[in-house]
């Protein structure tokens, strides 16, 4: 953040920091047999990345207003990437 100089984004990077300490969680465990706690520790992980990446475009496209006027535009690019993405996986079925 200080190269930057975007200290705002703290406000939705403190799931990040959650995110890694169940990454520590299992590599502490990684040699154990119990694999529903680190089943629960990988879905607490992706649950985490998706609330960063959600507060981050709440936070950056309404709060902060980050993108301007290019916050449409990178939707719309998305939408469109997430419309190929699937009918590619359907053809190949």
């Amino acid at each position: 953040m200080n190269i930057t100089n975007h200290f705002e984004s703290m406000a939705y990077a403190w799931t990040l920091i959650l995110a890694a300490g169940a990454g520590g969680y299992i590599y502490l465990n990684r040699f154990e047999d119990s694999n529903n706690r680190i089943e629960k520790a990988h879905r607490f992980i992706r649950t985490m990345v998706l609330v960063f990446m959600g507060m981050a475009m709440f936070f950056e496209l309404l709060i902060f207003q980050s993108f301007g006027y290019w916050w449409p535009l990178i939707i719309i690019g998305l939408g469109a990437y997430m419309l190929i993405k699937e009918r590619r996986s359907k053809s190949d079925e």
